[in-house]
């Protein structure tokens, strides 16, 4: 199929240039897997349907890095690179090796971007889901990073001992479960890692903050990537900082534990 044929069947919105990524990404999708051409249809009608194309082609960009996904992963969010800059910042400027632990890694992106980055620490990454953590599994061996993969349910006891950790990092869910969603992502994402009870939205916040004053080290620190519209100001046993993505919008918090 020709890029003015693909053009052509696309009812969906999308700029030229988006267009002609998705015809790339496509095509390389077929020729690797030695697909029928009928795929190009099946593709067009997939995102006619509003499935996001990370799905379609099976992998997302993050970070520099190429990360396989499913419907069974969240597809790793340009605001959530910024977050791992952030936490590169204080990896990076570590005077010793750090015990880090990712909550909620999903395709595992944060902990294999800060692994692929600063190889020289210890990364541990955790989700609910063992097949979320498969395709974790995946990702850090197709780009050559170390990590421990634990299945465990953030709500049940810690696995580990007291002051484990020296940093802990997590892009929990904070969707309220009454905003209404794109189809793109409501229809296809997994909702596991999106929402929360309207009436708690804050809830793992609040039991992550909890976990990190045993499970963290003097002075450790928990980074969370936030909703723009509600987060943590103040919690017991922490002093926390704000700071906006590059749109303006509140994103992330670090909280320090206080000694």
């Amino acid at each position: 199929m020709t890029l003015e044929n693909f053009k052509t069947n696309i009812s969906a919105s999308f700029t030229r240039n988006e267009l002609q990524l998705l015809y790339r990404d496509i095509k390389a999708y077929i020729e690797e897997k030695k697909l029928s051409p009928e795929f190009w249809f099946e593709a067009i009608e997939k995102l006619n349907a509003a499935m996001p194309f990370q799905y379609i082609v099976e992998k997302a960009y993050f970070y520099n890095l190429t990360l396989a996904v499913s419907p069974k992963v969240l597809i790793p969010r340009p605001e959530t690179e910024e977050l791992v800059e952030w936490a590169l910042d204080k990896v990076l400027s570590s005077q010793k090796p750090l015990r880090i632990l990712d909550i909620g890694t999903g395709s595992g992106c944060i902990a294999i971007a800060l692994a692929h980055h600063a190889p020289n620490h210890s990364y541990t990454a955790v989700d609910i889901d063992a097949e979320a953590l498969k395709i974790a599994e995946k990702n850090a061996i197709l780009n050559k990073t170390q990590i421990d993969f634990k299945v465990w349910d953030v709500f049940s006891p810690p696995i580990w001992p007291d002051n484990s950790f020296d940093l802990i990092i997590s892009n929990p869910p904070y969707i309220s479960e009454s905003e209404v969603l794109a189809p793109s992502v409501y229809d296809y994402e997994p909702h596991i890692a999106l929402f929360v009870p309207q009436e708690d939205v804050l809830k793992y916040y609040h039991r992550i903050l909890d976990l990190g004053v045993s499970l963290l080290t003097e002075k450790g620190s928990i980074l969370f990537e936030t909703s723009q519209y509600q987060f943590i100001e103040t919690y017991k046993d922490f002093q926390i900082t704000l700071k906006k993505d590059y749109s303006g919008h509140q994103r992330f918090a670090l909280c320090t534990l206080i000694s």
